[in-house]
């Protein structure tokens, strides 16, 4: 989510950790994308992640207890990350606030829209029990692609089936992933990319609600978000979209190249 509307809509971020070797950056605090990438192409090693501590949770739930009752926190998929467990252990040392941490089952582009909704809903004055039932739709609602020009990242990182793996290893293939469950699984794959993205097109008009909203995100591929976002607007006309860079931590995973897509 670009730092303006995380601003807007009163979101507070607490950062996952990207390490080349020795040196470890908070992921859009010491580190945006464009230095990440730039180095991740210089490196002779692969980069690894972790979670924030509960510590760093802690601390920022007990400020946002000074003027608050109540703090939803949303994280990205449990089974991808430690980073639920470390909201949920610093959630359970609070005393006088409810903080009620969320597995969103999703990352990058599919948090960012639950995270806008739940936002939304908070800045128009919704309750505790109306926005967490606004999360629990949108999570079932919500579906997520993504184009990557190398299954690598994903493959060295461990984020990745071995049916996903196997598709990968197909010559002149474009995989197609998704996130099932909480876990990054094969969707379908392609000859090229726009043939990619017509193949998530297709997946996406098959839904039986039709999106209001998505957000396509890119890892140094602006011209190819742009040409995702055009046919997007062509599929579902007066469609919301936003868009976004992937950040370090995940960007790590998914090397560059990678487009994603959610609606919702």
């Amino acid at each position: 989510m670009p730092d303006p509307m995380v601003w807007d809509l009163n979101v507070s971020v607490v950062p996952l950790n990207v390490r080349f070797g020795d040196d470890t950056f908070k992921d859009r605090v010491d580190m945006d994308s464009t230095a990440f990438f730039n180095r991740l192409a210089r490196s002779k090693i692969l980069p690894a992640t972790s979670m924030p501590s509960p510590g760093d949770f802690k601390l920022l739930y007990e400020d946002i207890a000074k003027t608050h009752d109540v703090i939803i926190s949303i994280h990205l998929s449990e089974n991808l990350s430690g980073t639920y467990q470390s909201a949920k252990t610093a959630a359970a040392e609070i005393s006088g606030v409810d903080v009620i941490p969320i597995d969103s089952k999703q990352v990058s582009a599919g948090l960012f829209l639950l995270v806008h909704a739940a936002a939304q809903a908070a800045a128009r004055g919704a309750g505790k029990e109306e926005i967490l039932k606004l999360i629990e739709d949108s999570i079932r609602k919500l579906k997520m692609f993504f184009v990557v020009d190398t299954l690598e990242y994903l493959q060295r990182g461990g984020r990745l089936s071995l049916a996903g793996q196997m598709i990968g290893g197909m010559l002149n293939v474009k995989p197609i992933l998704t996130i099932k469950d909480g876990v990054i699984a094969s969707a379908s794959r392609a000859r090229s990319t726009k043939k990619a993205f017509q193949k998530v097109m297709d997946h996406l008009s098959s839904l039986p609600i039709k999106p209001t909203t998505a957000v396509v995100g890119h890892a140094l591929a602006p011209e190819e978000c742009k040409k995702a976002e055009a046919m997007l607007r062509a599929k579902f006309g007066a469609i919301k979209i936003f868009t976004c860079e992937i950040g370090p931590v995940i960007g790590t995973h998914s090397g560059p190249g990678c487009v994603e897509i959610a609606v919702l």
